[in-house]
């Protein structure tokens, strides 16, 4: 039985899975064996979408196995973000921050 999809990790709605011959995100052609799955919501900002697999189940398993989404508010990090501030150190705190987490795979 093939796993159910994740939905977008940036806008919580649903993702598609595609067949190469039906593919619109990609110069490569993909064959008819290998799929894609991609989120189609065009108001998404992001429009996230794996690389081609041999085979539906593999493309499932890459798009649910991803890393998920590390979320960082800069106001905690000390930015105002009131146009006057300068939030420049905030914003490199919050980067580095982000850039300290250890990830680590791990079997799901």
């Amino acid at each position: 039985m093939t796993e159910k999809l994740k939905p977008c990790p940036f806008c919580g709605e649903e993702v598609k899975t595609f067949k190469g011959i039906t593919a619109q995100y990609s110069d490569y052609r993909a064959t008819e064996s290998e799929y894609q799955v991609a989120c189609e919501n065009e108001g998404c900002l992001v429009q996230p979408m794996t690389s081609w697999h041999l085979g539906r189940a593999r493309a499932i398993k890459a798009w649910n196995t991803r890393h998920e989404v590390v979320k960082v508010d800069v106001r905690a990090h000390g930015a105002v973000g009131d146009g006057v501030t300068d939030d420049t150190a905030a914003i490199q705190a919050a980067i580095d921050a982000v850039a300290a987490v250890d990830y680590l795979e791990e079997e799901r």
